[in-house]
């Protein structure tokens, strides 16, 4: 290991940095496991891709609750087209409100989250495996 790298993990902004990405990591995944507790799921399908002014897709969808027909979109602003009308999509709404819903896309709702959990948690699992080491060697 260079000397460099040595000074870099050994800064503050290297430990700080670590604990925030594993705090928004960790805080995602609560809010989603919430969510996920919270809603209940059902079928939908996905009726039109809206546009926004910043060339950002807002996926509209409809789905059913009881015999009745929502309609929704969600605002998710991304910048790539996921989603194609006609596809068959989860919906995750509220019991006692089903007009409060939204896509139920694992991908992003936990990978996202799984993601800056495990790179806020390297700097700890670094030092870890170091004294782990250290006393055998």
């Amino acid at each position: 290991m260079k000397s460099g790298d040595m000074r870099i993990r050994n800064t503050p902004f290297y430990w700080i940095s670590g604990a925030i990405f594993a705090l928004v990591g960790a805080g995602g995944l609560i809010v989603n496991a919430y969510i996920s507790l919270t809603h209940q799921e059902t079928s939908g399908k996905i009726i039109e891709i809206m546009n926004s002014r910043n060339s950002n897709y807002k996926p509209k969808y409809s789905y059913i609750v009881e015999g009745k027909e929502y309609t929704n979109h969600d605002n998710l602003n991304l910048k790539y087209d996921i989603y194609e009308v006609g596809q068959e999509i989860s919906v995750l709404y509220k019991e006692d409100d089903p007009t409060d819903a939204m896509l139920n896309n694992k991908v992003l709702n936990y990978g996202t989250f799984m993601i800056f959990l495990i790179l806020g948690l390297i700097p700890y699992i670094e030092k870890l495996l170091l004294r782990l080491v250290s006393k055998f060697v």
